[in-house]
Formats: C-alpha cells, sequence, structure tokens
C-alpha cells in the first residue's frame, strides 16, 4: 500500500516533524496509511497541499516565545482552497545539547578524565558534575535555524567563550549529520587482537593507538529535539538537558485539508454561518474546547469599525485574540482566534458572534478559516485571554461604579477612576 503525506513545516526531525508524527499516531490505525514531508515553510507547505502532493499540511501559528505567526495566518487566509479540521502539538519540546558518543568515547581513551555518563531509558546521560568539563571541550555546535532562534541566550555564551556555531540547513537531518562527522573525524589507527580464556572462548580487545594530537581534534555537539536524542540514544550522550531561552514551549500547529469540491461533495451549499455554529455547539457537547479561525478586513469603505464583533464576542464571554496581518495595510485583515469551552458557552452563542463576522452591511470579506476541536487550552492561565478578561470587566465595572458613587469614596481610590477613564 502507498503512503499518503502530511507536508509539514520545518527541517526533518524539528518540531514541525514532531508534531506531524504526533498527530499521525493520534489517528489510530489509520495513521499507518500517513507519513510526514518536511517543507521549508508555510508557504511551501500549503503549496504541496495545492498541488495534490500532499493529504494534508501542519503549519505553526502559535508559541510563547515568538506569539502568533502573523505570516502562516496570512498565507492561510490566501489560500482559499483548505480550511482547517484539526491541530496539533510535538509530544513534548525543547532543545538539549548532545555530542556523539563515539566522539566523546575516543576523548576518554585519550585519558579525558570525565565519565561518560550511564544509560538511561532515553539514552546516555552525562551526570552533571562532568557536564561543564565537556561543555568546555566543545568546538562546535551544530543548529538549525529554529534552534538558534529558540536558544540564542546559551549559544550565545558559548560563542563568547570561542566556541563556533555552525548553522545547518532547514529541511536537513542535523542528527545523522552530525553523527558522520563525528564517524569521519575518529582515529582510525586501531589494532584487533583476539584471546581466549580458559573454556576457550574467543574474546576479541581493541587497543587504540593515541596519536598525540588526540585531544586536539574538535568535539562535536548539536542542538536537537529531546525526542530526536531518545531516537538516537545509542549514538549520542545528553551534556545539557535544557537549552531553551524560556523553560515551557509549546507550539501550536493547525492541520490544513483541502475543501471537498462541490463536485465532490454532491451537496448543496450550506449556510457557513449555520454550519459553523452547530459544528461548535457540538464539539463542546462533548466536553472539549472549539476553536473558530475567522478573517475579516478591518479597514475599507464600510469595515473601519470592529465594535460590534468585539461587542458580541465580549458578549459571549469567550476566549479571543485578533491578530492583524499588516502585509495589506489598505485592507489590514484580522484573524480571530476564538475558543469556546463548556464553561462559557451558551446556546446561540456562537450563531451571534458569527453573524457579527458575516454581517453583509459591513463589507468585511469575511473568510471562515475553520472549525475544529482544540487540542488543548489556546490561552494559558498566565496569558491574558483578551475577550474573556474584558467581558468579566463589562459586567463588573457599572455596579462597582455606583457602589463607589453610593459610598463616596471615587475620589479616594485612584487606582478605580483610572480604571473607569480607560474602559
Amino acid at each position: 500500500m502507498s503512503k499518503k503525506y502530511i507536508a509539514c513545516q520545518g527541517e526533518a526531525e524539528g518540531f514541525g516533524h514532531q508534531a506531524c508524527l504526533n498527530y499521525i499516531e493520534g489517528l489510530g490505525p489509520e495513521g499507518r496509511e500517513y507519513a510526514p514531508l518536511p517543507r521549508h515553510g508555510a508557504g511551501e507547505a500549503l503549496s504541496s497541499l495545492m498541488s495534490h502532493d500532499v493529504e494534508r499540511a501542519i503549519i505553526p501559528i502559535k508559541n510563547a516565545s515568538e506569539g502568533y505567526f502573523a505570516e502562516n495566518l496570512a498565507l492561510l487566509a490566501e489560500f482559499k482552497g483548505g480550511h482547517v479540521v484539526s491541530e496539533t502539538s510535538p509530544a513534548r519540546e525543547g532543545y538539549c545539547l548532545a555530542a556523539p558518543r563515539a566522539q566523546m568515547q575516543e576523548l576518554a581513551q585519550a585519558g579525558f578524565s570525565a565519565s561518560l555518563g550511564h544509560r538511561g531509558a532515553e539514552g546516555w546521560l552525562l551526570p552533571w558534575r562532568d557536564q561543564e568539563a565537556f561543555r568546555d571541550r566543545i568546538d562546535v555546535i551544530f543548529a538549525t535555524p529554529e534552534a538558534e532562534r529558540r536558544c540564542g541566550l546559551k549559544l550565545a555564551s558559548f560563542r563568547g567563550a570561542g566556541v563556533e556555531v555552525r548553522n545547518t540547513e532547514s529541511g536537513a537531518e542535523p542528527a545523522r549529520e552530525v553523527l558522520s562527522l563525528a564517524r569521519r573525524s575518529l582515529n582510525s589507527d586501531r589494532q584487533i587482537t583476539t584471546t581466549s580464556d580458559k573454556s576457550g572462548a574467543l574474546q576479541l580487545q581493541s587497543q587504540v593507538r593515541i596519536k598525540s594530537d588526540a585531544q586536539a581534534r574538535e568535539l562535536y555537539a548539536a542542538l536537537l529535539p529531546r525526542d530526536v536524542v531518545a531516537r538516537f540514544k545509542d549514538d549520542y550522550v545528553l551534556i545539557d538537558e535544557a537549552m531553551d531561552d524560556k523553560a515551557e514551549m509549546r507550539t501550536r500547529f493547525l492541520v490544513v485539508e483541502r475543501k471537498p469540491t462541490a463536485a465532490a461533495s454532491k451537496q448543496k451549499p450550506m449556510d457557513p454561518q449555520k454550519t459553523a455554529s452547530e459544528r461548535i455547539d457540538e464539539i463542546v457537547s462533548y466536553g472539549k474546547p472549539a476553536r473558530l479561525l475567522v478573517k475579516v478586513d478591518s479597514r475599507g469603505a464600510k469595515a473601519d469599525n470592529l465594535a460590534d464583533i468585539y461587542t458580541a464576542l465580549s458578549g459571549a464571554g469567550v476566549a479571543f485574540a485578533p491578530v492583524y496581518l499588516h502585509r495589506q495595510p489598505e485592507k489590514l485583515p484580522a484573524v480571530f482566534d476564538i475558543e469556546w469551552t463548556g464553561e462559557t458557552h451558551t446556546k446561540g452563542a456562537a450563531e451571534r458572534v458569527l453573524k457579527a463576522f458575516l454581517n453583509p452591511a459591513k463589507d468585511r470579506a469575511p473568510q471562515i478559516l475553520g472549525v475544529f476541536e482544540g487540542a488543548a487550552p489556546a490561552f494559558d492561565a498566565v496569558e491574558a485571554a483578551p475577550g474573556k478578561t474584558d467581558a468579566l470587566l463589562d459586567k463588573l465595572l457599572p455596579p462597582l461604579f455606583w457602589l463607589a458613587i453610593g459610598l463616596g469614596v471615587g475620589a479616594n481610590w485612584p487606582w478605580f477612576a483610572e480604571l473607569l477613564a480607560n474602559r
């Protein structure tokens, strides 16, 4: 059976690739039909979908370090032939620093005073007391562009110590490339001798004749996703398990599919407002978060004001975030990322929100990019969810205002007066 492919943004073995593998695993038995196909960027991934080279495309839209990827959302809005059907994330994220075990073994045989660690369930782990010794010995660190962005602070300290950071191309497989370089650099001047014990069993001994420059060779290391090091657990030794600038990272990836054509569906065109609201109601009824991505133009003859949309969202009590796409300043499109949960959802709320977005009198060129089940909370507890916060304040401020007037203490609450002034 021939494989079907899912395009993913980024280099092979990167987090886009990991997110794709996680998504495929979540498909169950159906997932055996699919394989990841890494692409250089979101545009290339979506182009592969449009040209029917792949069945789906997976692109990132947000992480804790960089926020929303407006460029990717703009590409998604321009891709008229597809819609978002799901979202996914890597099983876990985080870069670690690892060195080829073969090189480190040779260093140990050459008299380098440090332990090679012990083998754990996910590979060879270097004892913390020896991490500094091997860090100081590293000459070259290989990093993909994504790894450089996410681990910039620690890489800067290595550069300051004279370590060379070499960039590997997106689409490359750095784990395999570094192992290949390491093997070519090893001392090939070995003698293999055989001996026998009393029982006559043969034993092999490898004797390495150490050259004078054995410890002068370059020691390579690579910034790799933790799951990749686990896959190559016999070949790498972990030197630093946490290289990211931020301790906790979670990247949201969207799964995009081609829209069925009218001929393929053999159905009459459906009302997008009704279809989307019914889908939201259905997802929330299962106890899952429902996501809506919708694009509208915020500038134009009739679209200068989005107040009605913000009012509808605040009234629904949902969490939402607008992302403005500045590549079209004359229209200034905005993509709204909206989340419904069982705690905030009420019957008819989704339909009222969609009515504001799709209002034909406003001429905003609305476009529903997708309605789908959320894989995890879109808005973290530490992250301000603009819609939810504003809706709560809008409900609390009027009674607080009259209470303050009745008590005659408004003038003594500068912070309260300032809050009212800013609303």
